[in-house]
C-alpha cells in the first residue's frame, strides 16, 4: 500500500465516522424530543449549544425560547449533515468525469 492509498483510506474512514456520528445524533434527537417535555434537547452543538445550556440554567427562563433555539440548532445540524452527504456522494460518483 502506497502512502497516498493509506491517506485516502484514512480520509474515507474519517468521513464515514463523521457522517455516522452526525446521523446518530439526529436519530437520537428525533427519538428523545417526543418523549421529553418542551425545552430539552438530545444533543447540543458548539457554540449555540452552550448558549442554549446557559439559557436553560437561568432561573425563570422562557421554555418556548429554549425550545425554538434548540429546534433551530438541530435544523442547522441537519443542513450541515445534508451538505456533508452531498459532498461524499460527489466524491463517490464523480459527476462529469
Amino acid at each position: 500500500m502506497r502512502v497516498n492509498e493509506g491517506l485516502l483510506t484514512l480520509h474515507i474512514l474519517a468521513s464515514a465516522v463523521w457522517i455516522g456520528a452526525a446521523f446518530a445524533l439526529q436519530v437520537i434527537a428525533a427519538r428523545v424530543r417526543p418523549s421529553t417535555p418542551d425545552a430539552i434537547g438530545g444533543a447540543f452543538l458548539i457554540p449555540e449549544g452552550r448558549r442554549i445550556v446557559a439559557l436553560a440554567n437561568e432561573p425563570g427562563h422562557d421554555p418556548a425560547e429554549l425550545r425554538d433555539r434548540t429546534r433551530r440548532r438541530f435544523l442547522v445540524a441537519r443542513v450541515d449533515l445534508l451538505i456533508l452527504v452531498l459532498a461524499v456522494a460527489d466524491m463517490v460518483f464523480r459527476p462529469g468525469s
